[in-house]
């Protein structure tokens, strides 16, 4: 049974609902599997983990 888990910020249930499927329809298509053999979890994170790559570069110097 494929996994596929998401780690996002805050996501609409309408983005949820559209990743959900969309991602399971392009592993589906691209590994020959049945879509509804995929399981998908989302897991939200709080705005503060997120970071733009240039602001986590900043960060460093």
């Amino acid at each position: 049974m494929p996994y596929i888990s998401i780690e996002s910020g805050k996501l609409t249930a309408e983005q949820k609902k559209e990743l959900i499927e969309r991602l399971t329809s392009t592993a589906s298509e691209i590994t020959h599997i049945p879509e509804q053999f995929f399981t998908v979890t989302i897991k939200k994170l709080p705005d503060e983990k997120f970071f733009a790559v240039q602001s986590a570069k900043a960060m460093t110097e």
